[in-house]
């Protein structure tokens, strides 16, 4: 990349950085034509904080500037989102690849379907389509693909029903 480039934990002065990565991405992967208004930002979603507070984020900096931010709670891949000005760098990959290094068993994840940009980079990484279903996307319902990394049971539980509880904050 060339760039001052540093991966770390979320920390709590990043906050205002995530939110605006979060916000430009969220109108950017509806794939459609949305009204910039409509999209509740993430200080204003109970659902999408609660899941922020729950996952274990990290972030990406570019010369001391949080360009984008990714987390998982448990084996579910919860966030992953990039500033539109910096896409198609390899920074997505990166962050999926460092939060992959820390987890075993069966990751899930979900898309928008109508992202196929992020459907190619998952399954390049090795995620299989599982289905595609009706999900909660932070500020609305949409459908969305659920992708797996590896397509076997985890602690008794089906794939859907880990995938179920990493989303809808239950533990096991």
């Amino acid at each position: 990349m060339g760039w001052g480039v540093n991966i770390r934990e979320c920390i709590e002065a990043d906050w205002e950085s995530v939110c605006e990565v979060y916000q430009l991405s969220r109108f950017d992967e509806s794939g459609e034509s949305v009204d910039f208004s409509s999209i509740v930002p993430i200080e204003d979603d109970p659902k999408a904080l609660r899941l922020f507070e729950h996952s274990d984020i990290i972030v990406m900096e570019i010369d001391d500037r949080v360009v984008a931010f990714a987390g998982n709670r448990n084996n579910h891949i919860s966030w992953l989102y990039v500033h539109p000005d910096y896409r198609r760098k390899g920074i997505a990959r990166k962050l999926l690849t460092k939060i992959l290094e820390g987890l075993s068993g069966t990751v899930t994840l979900n898309a928008a379907v109508c992202n196929p940009v992020a459907r190619s980079l998952y399954e390049s990484m090795g995620l299989t389509l599982e289905r595609i279903c009706i999900a909660d996307s932070h500020d609305d319902m949409r459908q969305a693909m659920l992708l797996l990394l590896e397509n076997k049971k985890t602690s008794g539980l089906t794939v859907y029903d880990y995938f179920w509880r990493a989303i809808h904050g239950e533990d096991e």
